[in-house]
């Protein structure tokens, strides 16, 4: 296809960073994080044209690709790479905010901003992963609390909180850390009261909840 206008060439931009993730997706699944890397970053490159960047579609993509490049990096002990890559992710959140306010550029942000948190931990930098971790979790929050029926946005609170609470347990705070678990294990009794708990959920992340929950207090 040759595009004619500024959005059809956006449009074939999405179509090729899109199409490459899902391969990406598809062979980090199938185990081979180095694999998926040549795939995440073509996904990336396909929206890097400065043209792009006033369509509000390519900047929410653009920081999702980030998030893909930085956690392969991560995965690949390529720690520097990944810490620079969350930060360019976090830099086009902020340009995207600008324009959209959505609850889906509101998750993006909190995606990236976990990924950060977690590389930042990595490379020793303790202070800052804390803080970013902080207002991912917050953003996890707020979005359960303005989208009470949305399964998909009340699971992500309680999946965040997990990885949280092994930070601070790992980097000093088990008080901090059991604060965590408490209230992801809260989440997960509320939602298996109400029937909308997964069989995945149960035997994952409800049953590691419960495994962290016996070293508390």
């Amino acid at each position: 296809l040759a595009p004619q206008s500024p959005r059809q060439r956006a449009d074939l931009a999405l179509v090729r960073e899109q199409t490459e993730t899902l391969l990406g997706d598809a062979v980090w699944y199938g185990g081979d994080p180095a694999g998926a890397l040549p795939h995440y970053q073509a996904g990336q490159t396909a929206l890097a044209d400065p043209a792009l960047r006033d369509d509000v579609r390519v900047l929410k993509r653009r920081a999702y690709t980030t998030f893909t490049v930085a956690s392969s990096l991560f995965a690949l002990g390529r720690q520097g790479e990944a810490v620079a890559m969350s930060e360019a992710g976090l830099a086009d959140l902020a340009l995207l905010r600008r324009f959209d306010d959505s609850a889906s550029a509101r998750r993006m942000e909190n995606i990236v901003r976990e990924e950060y948190s977690y590389e930042l931990q990595n490379v020793g930098r303790i202070a800052e992963a804390w803080q970013q971790n902080d207002l991912a979790i917050a953003g996890y929050r707020e979005n359960a609390r303005m989208q009470p029926n949305n399964y998909q946005v009340q699971r992500a609170l309680p999946v965040a909180l997990r990885p949280s609470g092994e930070m601070y347990r790992d980097t000093g705070d088990p008080a901090k850390a059991c604060q965590r678990f408490r209230e992801a294990d809260a989440i997960w009794t509320r939602l298996a009261r109400q029937n909308r708990v997964s069989a995945f959920d149960t035997g994952n992340d409800v049953a590691l909840i419960r495994a962290r929950l016996a070293h508390c207090r």
